[in-house]
């Protein structure tokens, strides 16, 4: 099966975030370009689940080549760059609620609103 050019079916896929998960975003988004620095222990990471997942970076940034570009300079391994929500396994972001239910959810965003 294919979804969105992509093929899935020997392995999950995991999707990952790019900013704050895997490169470091010290200075924001700055003339469409990415200045920051891999995060500390993101290629192994990476390395370690591709062996079980295919591996998805999501990101709102765009052009989506300068990531892949900057991923390809930094050695981090994917399989495929999206802006869009793919059919994955597992999310892996660095804003992310995990939802049980709507009391502990909404109980969760509060907590985090408080320490911002």
């Amino acid at each position: 099966m294919q979804i969105d050019g992509f093929k899935i079916g020997d392995k999950p896929n995991i999707s990952i975030d790019f900013d704050k998960v895997l490169h470091s975003y010290e200075y924001g988004f700055t003339n469409c370009e990415i200045y920051g620095t891999v995060i500390s222990g993101s290629i192994e990471a990476v390395n370690e689940l591709s062996k079980k997942y295919n591996i998805i970076i999501f990101t709102c940034r765009k052009p989506i080549r300068k990531v892949k570009k900057w991923l390809k300079a930094n050695n981090i391994y994917f399989d495929k760059v999206t802006d869009k929500k793919m059919v994955s396994s597992h999310y892996i972001d660095d804003r992310a609620v995990r939802f049980i239910d709507w009391k502990t959810t909404m109980e969760e965003i509060e907590n985090y609103e408080n320490v911002q």
